[in-house]
């Protein structure tokens, strides 16, 4: 059959990094960011307490996972927020000489206080209630009435500062420091990069060891489209902890995206070696490993997703894939009828077990699978071309030629479209 079936051109199993979401997580939790149809894992985390020394102390009291298909709410998240403000009480700013240094430091800015957030009812008057309850000085009422818009949105800067402004005044040194931090990663959040990252440089020029402020300001510099910055700062955020996964996690995705896959296997390796049940862990160093032809490594890595995802049809997907590569037809086999009982919707799986029926002189099934590939994804060329050269195995000419027309008809129609894409930015 030739080159035309070598099985890198078959349709690689959507062979992309996870998808990053740095939402309010770095201040009272860590999400994981969620790969296509995989389990987001939720640790929650007491942020100042691991970030200054407390790792123990948080993963007593805070790590717990929660298994979830959708992103969690923000009353969720500042649900969490008190919890973390409880934990960061009890560790290392419950030494009040550094609480209260932190606090006579804490910036005054009324320009900060106004709207930086679209806001709808009721977060709009809790807002401006609290603004106007903290100008009359009665700080413990506009603490209750930011609360209330925190309740129902975490990412609300100005609500963040102003809390942090009214525990100030009543002297709470811990909880304004919270809240100081709790408004730089808010307004990483909503776009405010500048200010985002000057709260974190804030903090780590007082304490350069705050592995959240470090791991903030990395995240920022990327946002900010400042990869070599990100990098290094990724790198200074490692070696305040390099037991805390997801600075290896963090480095590895910017590395990957910057499509320098060797170090970025060298960062997912240490994260699997802290994480070994993370299933995202699992995925990313995989991708990574087949990105480098290490295709025995990565099968290892999503026999072991597989077994953390039994009713994924992914792991599974992938697996038959890079045995596909590694000539193991009648494993890839075994591997494409699991995805497929999984998920029998996606086409890949009915192309690339058809593949490797056609490797094994398996024609007949080959071509049900193929066609079955077909019906489901008609606008796949490679899927008409390896119909087409199972239905010339098996001297269906006439058959072949109609599915080689489609393949003719298809390829023109790609190169219509890059015509048009063409003419479209001239």
């Amino acid at each position: 059959m030739g080159d035309r079936l070598n099985p890198q051109r078959l349709n690689a199993p959507e062979l992309k990094p996870k998808s990053v979401s740095y939402g309010f997580s770095s201040m009272t939790l860590s999400i994981f960011s969620s790969v296509p149809r995989f389990t987001k894992v939720l640790l929650l985390t007491g942020v100042l307490s691991v970030g200054w020394g407390g790792a123990a102390k948080a993963d007593e009291l805070l790590r717990t996972q929660v298994l979830m298909r959708e992103r969690p709410t923000e009353q969720t998240l500042v649900g969490q927020a008190t919890v973390a403000q409880d934990v960061l009480a009890q560790d290392i700013l419950a030494q009040d000489v550094v609480a209260q240094q932190l606090l006579a430091d804490l910036p005054n800015n009324s320009r900060a206080l106004e709207a930086q957030t679209a806001l709808t009812e009721p977060l709009r008057s809790h807002v401006h209630q609290g603004k106007q309850l903290l100008r009359a000085r009665k700080y413990a009422a506009a603490i209750a009435k930011y609360d209330q818009a925190l309740e129902l949105q975490a990412e609300i800067p100005e609500a963040w500062y102003g809390r942090m402004l009214a525990q100030k005044a009543l002297g709470q040194s811990k909880e304004a420091v919270f809240s100081y931090y709790a408004y730089a990663e808010a307004s990483r959040i909503v776009g405010d990069l500048d200010t985002a990252l000057a709260g974190f440089e804030w903090f780590l020029a007082r304490r350069p060891d705050f592995f959240e402020a470090a791991l903030g300001k990395s995240i920022t510099l990327e946002q900010m489209g400042n990869p070599a910055a990100a990098l290094r700062s990724f790198a200074m955020t490692i070696e305040i902890d390099p037991q805390d996964p997801r600075g290896w996690e963090y480095q590895g995705d910017l590395m990957a995206r910057l499509e320098d896959y060797e170090r970025a296997a060298q960062s997912y390796e240490q994260w699997v070696a802290l994480a070994p049940e993370s299933p995202e862990a699992l995925w990313s160093h995989g991708h990574v490993l087949i990105q480098l032809n290490r295709y025995e490594a990565a099968l290892e890595r999503y026999v072991r997703l597989a077994q953390l995802q039994p009713e994924e049809a992914e792991p599974q997907q992938r697996q038959g894939w890079i045995l596909l590569q590694l000539g193991r037809f009648r494993e890839a086999v075994v591997r494409y009828d699991a995805a497929i009982a999984f998920d029998p919707s996606k086409a890949a799986n009915w192309q690339g077990k058809g593949y490797a029926l056609a490797q094994l002189n398996q024609y007949d099934t080959a071509l049900e699978n193929l066609t079955q590939a077909v019906k489901l994804n008609p606008q796949d060329a490679w899927s008409w071309q390896l119909r087409a050269e199972m239905l010339e195995q098996l001297g269906r000419r006439e058959e072949a030629k109609e599915s080689l027309r489609q393949v003719d008809i298809l390829r023109e129609v790609q190169v219509l479209s890059r015509s048009e894409d063409g003419r479209s930015l001239a």
